[in-house]
């Protein structure tokens, strides 16, 4: 059926029954740096494998759904210093998934208009936008050209999704 439920499933699934590893080695005494380190290598790898191809087409349950093994494995580590996601973003020093899905695709948006196999995905539009800046002298800047799309899945495809990622981010 073309969803994500079912992979936003498995992979949630996946990363809450790796939550294990955090119980055991807090257990036995492991300090909050390797449990972090743990965590991002063991779960969050998981929660982020393959991104820039899933994350367009998640709806906001599916979000959340995936936010959640994040808050559950930040709850582990803190325990008595946990008080809300956000606050545990911060005294943890990590981004919510949320942004971190958006900077893995971009990063990959950038490398894939960058390297000469994949560079034809992205169409350089023949009209240059021009920014003022403070300086004397202007900007120019080369913005992709929007793919055109007919339907709302083709739009939230990853295709349409990182030109319009990379264009926002010029």
């Amino acid at each position: 059926d073309l969803k994500w439920q079912a992979n936003t499933d498995y992979i949630c699934q996946k990363g809450f029954s790796r939550l294990w590893m955090i119980r055991r080695l807090k257990g036995l005494g492991a300090d909050r740096h390797d449990l972090l380190d743990v965590y991002e290598k063991q779960v969050r790898s998981v929660l982020e494998l393959a991104v820039a191809v899933w994350e367009p087409g998640l709806l906001n349950g599916q979000r959340k759904q995936i936010e959640r093994v994040q808050k559950a494995a930040f709850y582990l580590i803190l325990e008595e210093d946990y008080s809300s996601y956000s606050e545990a973003c911060k005294k943890l020093m990590r981004k919510p998934l949320a942004e971190r899905r958006l900077d893995l695709c971009l990063k990959f948006a950038r490398k894939s208009q960058q390297h000469p196999k994949f560079q034809n995905w992205f169409e350089l539009n023949p009209e240059t936008v021009t920014r003022h800046t403070r300086h004397a002298h202007e900007k120019k800047e080369t913005v992709f050209r929007e793919v055109v799309t007919r339907t709302d899945r083709y739009e939230n495809s990853p295709l349409p999704f990182l030109t319009r990622l990379l264009n926002e981010n010029m």
